[in-house]
């Protein structure tokens, strides 16, 4: 059963920094340079919001609370509130949304897979994968927002 979740904490933890690096890629080869700066910009401002508040509110994880045996790596016992890992992985099923994308609903349900994966590891409560996808969700539309507005301004 371990390794069942060690499986789907690989899969619902670390891909989804490979779509992101592929999603990158893809709009830099097809020279959606602004595309890929809104990704990469969207992203860095949600990894940093999640990266202060983890920092100023350290919250013990499910399996601290519960006193469970840790079912994957890496992972500060610590670090609870919010999900950077629904974070990230929202913001990047927003945007691709926002930019419309045509592969928009897949990632949203990764997205939502990485929210479930993470909760069901015990490393973060209900709560924490809410608001850290909630965090994703906003700052991707504040980038795409600012960057909508900056093109109008330019015309």
């Amino acid at each position: 059963m371990t390794q069942l979740y060690q499986f789907i904490s690989l899969f619902f933890g670390e891909i989804l920094y490979y779509v992101l690096l592929l999603f990158v890629l893809e709009k830099l080869v097809r020279g959606k340079k602004s595309v890929a700066l809104q990704f990469v910009l969207s992203v860095a401002i949600t990894w940093s919001i999640v990266y202060v508040i983890k920092q100023l509110v350290p919250m013990p994880r499910p399996y601290v609370v519960w006193d469970l045996p840790m079912l994957t790596t890496n992972v500060s016992p610590y670090s609870s509130f919010p999900s950077g890992h629904a974070a990230v992985s929202m913001t990047i099923a927003v945007m691709s949304w926002l930019v419309g994308d045509p592969v928009k609903r897949a990632l949203l349900f990764l997205a939502f897979c990485v929210m479930a994966g993470r909760v069901m590891l015990f490393v973060h409560f209900p709560f924490d994968a809410l608001v850290g996808a909630t965090i994703g969700a906003v700052v991707a539309w504040g980038v795409k927002r600012l960057s909508l507005d900056k093109k109008l301004n330019m015309r």
